[in-house]
C-alpha cells in the first residue's frame, strides 16, 4: 500500500493497533523507519525513527520530530538513501 511516500522504491504500511497514526515503512521485505504521530499535545506532529542494519557503519539509528507525516516520511526515506549508498574507503 503507498501512502504519501515520495519514491515509488517505499511503500507505508499503516499499523494495525493505530490507522492513521502510525505507519511502518518498506523497501521491498527491508523495513526503513516508522512514524507516529506524537501524542504530546504541545508539539503536535509526528515521530519518526529508521530501522537499523547489521552492516559496519549502518548502525546508527537516527530519530526525529516532523510538523507532518508527509516531512515525517522523507526523513526517513532520504536517510535510507543515504545509508544505502555505496561508500568509499
Amino acid at each position: 500500500m503507498q501512502t504519501d511516500s515520495v519514491s515509488p522504491f517505499y511503500h507505508w504500511v499503516p499499523m494495525d493497533f493505530s490507522k492513521g497514526s502510525d505507519f511502518v515503512g518498506y523497501d521491498g521485505q527491508r523495513m526503513i523507519g516508522r512514524v507516529s504521530r506524537d501524542g504530546n499535545a504541545e508539539l503536535s506532529g509526528w515521530v519518526w525513527s529508521n530501522a537499523i542494519g547489521s552492516d559496519t557503519g549502518h548502525d546508527r539509528i537516527s530519530q526525529g520530530f516532523a510538523p507532518t507525516k508527509e516531512l515525517a516520511v522523507l526523513a526517513i526515506e532520504n536517510h535510507d538513501r543515504q545509508r544505502m549508498e555505496p561508500r568509499t574507503p
